[in-house]
């Protein structure tokens, strides 16, 4: 294993090699999925709310929250290679996470067909 000392106290913006809009990102999920999945934006109050019907605690609400609402203002926005450089392997693509990941997608989907978890 490598000496991460030389890490210490360094801070690395990680992005994947593609940035994707919530719309591709959708696509993806149908493709996968087998079934139309819309991307639907959503104001960020109105989202919180999905999550309280859905029972996510006050904790989770806001810190998801606020990280959509990073997401609307373009704080995670960018690509860069620094995944690769620093672990010597290449980012999951969005499509292999949701492959990987296809029974946990599959499953949220079936518990919480009525609601919608869309933001803008």
């Amino acid at each position: 294993m490598a000496d991460p000392r030389g890490h210490a106290g360094q801070i690395y913006p990680l992005f994947g090699p593609k940035e994707l809009t919530q719309f591709e990102i959708a696509e993806i999920l149908s493709e996968v999925l087998g079934r139309k999945i819309t991307y639907v934006p959503v104001e960020i109050e109105a989202f919180k709310g999905v999550l309280k019907n859905m029972g996510y605690t006050p904790h989770f609400s806001q810190h998801v929250s606020a990280v959509a609402q990073d997401c609307r203002d373009g704080v995670f926005s960018g690509t860069n290679d620094l995944v690769e450089k620093l672990t010597g392997q290449m980012p999951l693509q969005m499509m292999d996470y949701i492959i990987k990941n296809k029974a946990v997608f599959s499953l949220a989907e079936k518990n919480h067909n009525k609601e919608h978890l869309t933001l803008r």
